[in-house]
């Protein structure tokens, strides 16, 4: 698998297309995307576009600007951002608030993955990395999955999986 992915990269673009979901975006998702894509080291290895919703990461932005103003430059502008915005019902982005999950916040990172694999599954991405999410919101929504893992492999339709954490700090 890795030989027939490297080559494909090789063939197509020297760096892999990821599609980043937002996560929960009453939760840390938002916050850790505008950290993590802040850094040039990860953004100038990878083709990033964001799946979530714009409001909310530009929510989440002002608010870390105002709250801690001196951090401001290790934040990523939103605008900066490749962004596939995920269009919300009316009534579920009127119910999320940023920091109160709720079933309308589970509902819409669950939103965001579905569009993922199913943009990923149709070659627009090489690959998923997936923002947290809050599972009671999950299961708040009414999607009794343990996790994103879960649903990874359901849509992928692999039985054998597993999930993978990497940090260097």
């Amino acid at each position: 698998f890795f030989t027939n992915f490297t080559e494909k990269l090789s063939s197509q673009t020297k760096h892999p297309r990821l599609a980043v979901t937002l996560g929960d975006p009453a939760g840390i998702g938002p916050e850790v995307i505008l950290k993590a894509l802040a850094d040039p080291e990860v953004t100038s290895s990878c083709e990033i576009t964001v799946i979530g919703s714009r409001s909310h990461l530009e929510t989440t932005y002002s608010q870390l600007s105002k709250q801690i103003p001196e951090e401001v430059d290790r934040l990523v502008s939103p605008e900066q951002l490749s962004m596939l915005h995920i269009e919300l019902e009316a009534s579920t982005d009127r119910q999320i608030t940023t920091g109160v999950g709720n079933g309308a916040s589970g509902a819409a990172s669950f939103a965001y993955l579905e569009k993922a694999i199913a943009l990923t599954l149709a070659g627009e991405f090489d690959g998923i990395v997936t923002g947290p999410i809050a599972k009671s919101c999950w299961k708040a929504s009414g999607h009794e999955y343990p996790g994103q893992t879960e649903v990874l492999a359901q849509y992928s339709g692999v039985e054998k999986f597993g999930m993978l954490f990497v940090a260097d700090r």
